[in-house]
């Protein structure tokens, strides 16, 4: 079996398998088929499977708070693929408001402290001018 064909055969089972789940909780409708990481834009650059909309869709599931949430585009293209039609970015947007305002609390506190968001220490040097 070609690869389209198992792609379309998987697709075809997930969409099986929506009809079948009842939940009031959208998320919970993802069957991790992994559609959604092949059009991500953040993933194709920064491989991590922690920045993949899977990995999001399971810390949502998880009532994860997390700063990689702030990393996603919400471009939609994970929704576009997505065979149960799971609106990633909406989930994404969700949690962004919870961690938004530590977020920039924190970012705040660093750039105080050592002039830097992410809390570097930077080699300050003195100018000598004329």
């Amino acid at each position: 079996m070609a690869g389209s064909e198992r792609e379309n055969e998987k697709q075809i089972r997930c969409k099986r398998m929506a009809k079948h789940i009842r939940k009031s909780n959208p998320i919970d409708m993802c069957s991790k088929c992994g559609f959604c990481k092949a059009n991500c834009p953040v993933l194709m650059v920064d491989r991590r499977e922690s920045l993949s909309p899977r990995a999001f869709i399971i810390m949502r599931k998880e009532k994860v708070d997390s700063e990689l949430f702030l990393r996603c585009t919400t471009c939609e293209a994970c929704y576009e693929i997505c065979p149960v039609k799971i609106n990633v970015p909406e989930e994404v947007r969700k949690a962004r408001s919870k961690v938004k305002s530590a977020y920039f609390e924190k970012m705040i506190k660093n750039i105080r402290e050592t002039g830097d968001i992410n809390a570097r220490k930077k080699d300050v040097k003195e100018l000598n001018c004329c």
